[in-house]
């Protein structure tokens, strides 16, 4: 177990805690604005997994690891119990977290992402990271100039930006771990969270997915249904595999709705 930087709102309230983890190269900082929302009533910790954001870079990442985190960081906290909302990755460590530590989560909400083997889809990610991390980085521009023709997609290149850094040297580098992410892909991220056979969460359950994503297909809900037996499966129209950037609105009434009165 490893200390996760977080980023905290709303702590003054004695209602029950939300902690939000994030995707695949992201940070707590992508979920700053929804978790400033929420905690105008609740308090709310978005974290940065290990081997991301500010958090502590380590030489492994597995689900049970990473679930282990996050009651390490309850436990440093003084949380007995809380909701926990994961999306894409984050999702998948949030329901290790609930088949492991069943007595410390009260609501789960899954934004995005069913407990199944994914095929790989982010090489082109890799390839981005790995030639920008063999360079000499001297502004954002060059960075976005030197990753255009791997990504050419702007919104993806700005996200994966997000995780360049100024050093003191006044050049730049990667704050993810890119040598673990990426030799942890296959056979940690991309794989079915380690249940067992018959194991369930039988807490109140919310998979939220993107209208336009194909990351919840209908066919995986009787798999969300075998092992989250009271989940609620919707989907937001109009959004991609970013959800709560796409349609933001209706991604916080959803998360507001099914935390009502807890």
């Amino acid at each position: 177990m490893i200390k996760l930087n977080s980023i905290s709102f709303g702590e003054q309230h004695s209602t029950t805690p939300l902690i939000v983890l994030h995707g695949l190269l992201g940070s707590a900082s992508n979920w700053r604005l929804l978790a400033k929302q929420w905690g105008e009533y609740r308090p709310v910790h978005a974290l940065d997994l290990r081997n991301h954001g500010q958090s502590p870079h380590t030489d492994s990442m597995s689900y049970h690891e990473m679930a282990d985190d996050i009651r390490w960081f309850m436990d440093e906290h003084k949380i007995e119990r809380t909701h926990l909302l994961g999306h894409s990755m984050g999702g998948k460590v949030a329901m290790q977290f609930a088949m492991d530590f069943a007595t410390r989560l009260d609501h789960l909400i899954i934004a995005d992402i069913a407990p199944k083997q994914y095929p790989r889809s982010h090489d082109a990610v890799f390839a981005a990271l790995q030639r920008i991390a063999a360079m000499n980085i001297l502004s954002r521009q060059q960075a976005d100039d030197a990753i255009r023709d791997l990504i050419p997609d702007l919104s993806t290149r700005q996200f994966l930006l997000t995780n360049l850094v100024r050093t003191e040297q006044d050049d730049y580098r990667w704050r993810v771990n890119v040598t673990v992410i990426q030799n942890s892909y296959e056979q940690n991220i991309l794989a079915v969270p380690d249940f067992a056979a018959k194991q369930t969460f039988t807490g109140a359950t919310l998979f939220i997915g993107g209208g336009d994503s194909p990351y919840i297909q209908t066919n995986d809900h009787a798999l969300i249904k075998r092992y989250f037996p009271q989940a609620e499966i919707t989907m937001i129209p109009n959004a991609g595999h970013w959800l709560h950037v796409d349609q933001t609105a209706l991604f916080d009434q959803q998360v507001r709705d099914f935390l009502a009165d807890h």
